[in-house]
């Protein structure tokens, strides 16, 4: 096209579709006769904006079109129309050099997948997030599990399908999606215990959710797994997997030590069984490390202000089993006349080990 057309026509599909918008006639004769494929992005964005879905094997295109523009006029155009059948093309935006084509990509295949396609946002009620926890797409799933969050304890009734997208992690999600699922749990507390034996499956190293994942985020995951059968109150369901975890994790995995001993301190009286792998950490040679029960806490940059650890963690367990973790009071002497290295960045222990020889030896704290 001439150059010193562009501008006329550009000007021009823009006044017809102004003129759409106040009518509601779509002059489609009119652009019928002047969509030929130079005029391409500003044509293919008119066409979207009228809404003239006939339109779309012309649009199509222009996905593979020369001029950046135009692809990304055409990506955009068709998969805010859902178009499926341009995902491969979507996909081979995605992997684009050219930035700007990829990212359009990548925003494509996203809705594409999103929960606002299947579900519009004004219909996101906890019966359709119900639905949507059911979808074949994974990508909906996620999105539902996010949106519930806000719903807190009222989220209950949708625990079945929670359960049943629960037990169909894998590999590819992302930690930080698969927290969306466990928030809801949280949520809904003790009327989660349904969820306990999906939970237990997850733990288990074997599970699908671990494929492919580095060793470190395979040790954070399976630690939000476990705070999170404690957090509904079904740690007794796991309590193998906490003996395990107490007994065979090392400093590169403290996560999980940590999120075991708290898992153990929410039995009580109940975990008494576990005294002996809880006591190890209270030993002058445990290597002990900063953690964070946050989410996201990848991110975090970590201090004796706002981390927990393995030790501390250990000393609040110890303290809620009660007198029959009287083994470790004189563990929990010698700590008392010691102090974190400032060092390792580990939080103070002193205040609650006095809190649990108190608790164990029921003298009340000094």
């Amino acid at each position: 096209m001439n150059p010193r057309h562009a501008m006329p026509i550009a000007a021009l599909i823009a006044a017809l579709s102004m003129y759409s918008a106040r009518t509601g006639d779509a002059p489609s004769a009119f652009l019928a006769a002047v969509s030929s494929p130079a005029l391409g992005a500003d044509a293919i964005r008119a066409f979207h904006d009228l809404g003239l879905r006939d339109k779309i094997p012309a649009i199509r295109k222009s996905l593979d079109d020369r001029d950046e523009n135009a692809r990304i006029a055409a990506i955009v155009a068709l998969s805010q129309w859902g178009d499926d059948e341009s995902r491969a093309a979507f996909q081979s935006a995605a992997l684009s050099d050219v930035t700007r084509v990829r990212l359009a990509g990548r925003e494509a295949l996203y809705r594409l997948d999103s929960l606002e396609r299947y579900v519009p946002y004004p219909h996101q009620t906890l019966a359709n997030l119900a639905l949507a926890l059911k979808h074949e797409r994974s990508t909906v799933r996620h999105e539902a599990a996010a949106v519930l969050v806000r719903y807190g304890a009222k989220a209950k009734v949708c625990l079945n399908e929670l359960n049943g997208a629960l037990s169909m992690l894998d590999g590819s999600c992302r930690t930080e999606q698969i927290e969306s699922y466990l928030d809801v749990l949280r949520q809904t507390g003790a009327d989660a215990e349904t969820s306990g034996s999906v939970i237990c499956g997850l733990l288990d190293e074997r599970a699908g959710v671990y494929s492919g994942r580095d060793m470190h985020d395979a040790y954070r995951l399976r630690a939000r797994f476990m705070l999170a059968l404690a957090d509904i109150n079904q740690a007794q369901m796991g309590i193998r997997v906490i003996l395990d975890m107490l007994a065979n994790s090392d400093q590169a995995s403290m996560l999980d030590f940590a999120a075991a001993a708290y898992a153990a301190g929410t039995l009580g009286p109940r975990g008494a069984e576990l005294v002996p792998f809880l006591a190890r950490a209270l030993n002058a040679d445990f290597k002990d490390a900063p953690v964070s029960f946050r989410t996201n806490s990848a991110m975090q940059i970590l201090s004796p202000e706002n981390a927990t650890s393995g030790r501390l963690e250990a000393i609040r367990a110890l303290s809620k089993i009660g007198p029959s973790a009287a083994a470790v009071v004189p563990l929990l002497n010698e700590l008392l006349k010691t102090d974190p290295n400032p060092a390792d960045n580990l939080p103070a222990w002193k205040a609650d080990a006095k809190k649990a020889l108190a608790a164990i030896t029921k003298t009340g704290a000094q």
